[in-house]
């Protein structure tokens, strides 16, 4: 019961937050200009915010000590740094190359800090392969994303990722890990957050497209699959939500292109499910959770 309870607040905090922050735009409408565009490069810094806020209720500190103690802490000070180049790159439209970069540049970083407790137990080798191989997984995903973010402007491929963040949620929970659980789910939270604040809009161009938008979700969903992989038991299932997250992009592909709107949209979000699904009810009826709960 105390870890619902915790759940719902951290939840509220962080829903809190990010809304007032992601709604300012729409109350001051008026002045963003003739046609009243939204400014999406305030996406990311409302995702990060609403996280950081959601953490510090979870943990019941403003914020934990730096540098952190606990490596998987390390998401309460990079996701800012996720959410300024996600601005800059919903803002500015930065060439491919540097996209490319920073993406490999954030996710080194972000991976390589937490697994650092690895440099210690195992090696400064196997820490550094571990880094730079989730790294360039990191990197493909967030490409692929981006791409997806550019060439559909769908809020259908928001849902697919506020899916994916649950069900992280639930598979870190399987896997002995409540802390890392919550903060997955508080993502989703938010997810679905922007997802709402999608259809609200009249016009899917109100928002332009979701260019950025992935920066905070996929720094923040990496790391915490990293640390509950590596420091808790979460089940190698994990890897069916990576083309889960991706799925949207079948709505381009030839064979569905063509097809009614229904069916260009319903299939990919039906997919996603299907391999969240999996994922979660395979670990569920392979090993039931345990009633004692965790508390990493």
């Amino acid at each position: 019961m105390a870890i619902v309870q915790a759940l719902i607040f951290s939840l509220l905090f962080a829903l809190m937050g990010g809304g007032f922050l992601l709604g300012l735009p729409l109350l001051l409408r008026g002045r963003l200009g003739k046609r009243g565009e939204y400014p999406h490069w305030l996406i990311p810094p409302a995702l990060a915010l609403g996280f950081a806020l959601g953490f510090s209720r979870l943990f019941e500190i403003w914020a934990p000590p730096f540098p952190p103690v606990d490596s998987t802490t390390w998401i309460f000070y990079l996701l800012p740094l996720g959410a300024l180049w996600g601005g800059f790159q919903a803002a500015k439209t930065p060439p491919r190359w540097l996209n490319l970069a920073m993406g490999l540049a954030l996710s080194g970083l972000s991976q390589a800090l937490v697994l650092s407790p690895l440099r210690e137990n195992a090696g400064p080798t196997p820490w550094l392969l571990w880094s730079m191989g989730l790294a360039l997984l990191s990197t493909a995903l967030w490409t692929g994303l981006e791409i997806q973010a550019q060439t559909d402007g769908s809020v259908w491929q928001i849902l697919t990722g506020t899916g994916v963040a649950a069900a992280l949620g639930a598979l870190l929970m399987l896997g002995h890990s409540v802390v890392l659980s919550q903060q997955a789910l508080i993502l989703a939270g938010l997810l679905g957050l922007v997802f709402l604040l999608g259809l609200l809009q009249r016009r899917q161009q109100d928002l332009g497209d979701w260019r950025g938008f992935w920066a905070v979700p996929l720094l923040g969903l990496g790391m915490l699959a990293s640390g509950g992989r590596f420091f808790a038991d979460l089940s190698p299932a994990v890897l069916l939500l990576l083309p889960a997250l991706l799925t949207p992009l079948l709505s381009n592909s030839p064979w569905l292109a063509a097809k009614p709107l229904w069916l260009k949209r319903g299939l990919p979000l039906l997919l996603s499910i299907l391999l969240c699904g999996l994922a979660v009810g395979g670990v569920y009826l392979s090993q039931p959770p345990d009633t004692s709960g965790g508390s990493y």
